[in-house]
């Protein structure tokens, strides 16, 4: 009987330790309402630096805050046919986007917890007028808030269930 009371006793100290650390970096994570507040400071028009498969093409972007507060619109590539409209705002699930796509498709995206402040990371959750198995999409999201003035994303489409190709994005606040 006592190796086995040892082995539970080992089992729920470890089963413990796990939670301690996962509430741990909880804790740390950003709640959706202050993600949004870092969105909301970026409202305002910006210069950017698209790179895809080793092509630069320089555009501009804009952010701004709508709905009373409630939702962040970022334009990308603003002015072009390559225009993406995302629309950024809470849930009870967290934070979460819509990408308006110049394909023709619009893609849901939820934030994952992170510990990293400066960092916002979203995964593909679903979409409309889009088979994910097949057709292209954006489906993930990665923003690295440098400082107030200077932003870097990076945005991952799938088709046929691979990675068809990556957009990276440099941003500076236009003064």
């Amino acid at each position: 009987m006592k190796p086995l009371a040892t082995l539970i006793l080992v089992a729920l100290t470890c089963a413990c330790g796990t939670v301690a650390q996962t509430r741990t970096l909880a804790d740390d994570s950003l709640g959706a309402g202050e993600l949004m507040e870092r969105l909301a400071a970026l409202s305002g028009e910006w210069s950017t630096v698209a790179t895809m498969g080793g092509v630069a093409a320089n555009g501009r972007a804009e952010f701004k805050v709508t709905a009373g507060g409630s939702v962040v619109e970022q334009r990308l590539l603003a002015g072009t046919p390559e225009e993406t409209l995302t629309v950024f705002h809470e849930d009870r699930a967290g934070l979460r986007l819509t990408h308006y796509s110049a394909d023709g498709n619009q893609v849901r995206m939820l934030a994952r917890p992170s510990s990293n402040t400066k960092h916002l990371y979203f995964t593909f959750v679903d979409g409309t007028n889009l088979d994910p198995e097949i057709d292209r999409h954006m489906h993930e999201a990665e923003y690295h808030l440098l400082d107030s003035d200077n932003l870097h994303a990076v945005w991952t489409a799938r088709e046929e269930g691979q990675v068809a190709h990556v957009v990276r994005y440099r941003l500076r606040r236009q003064e």
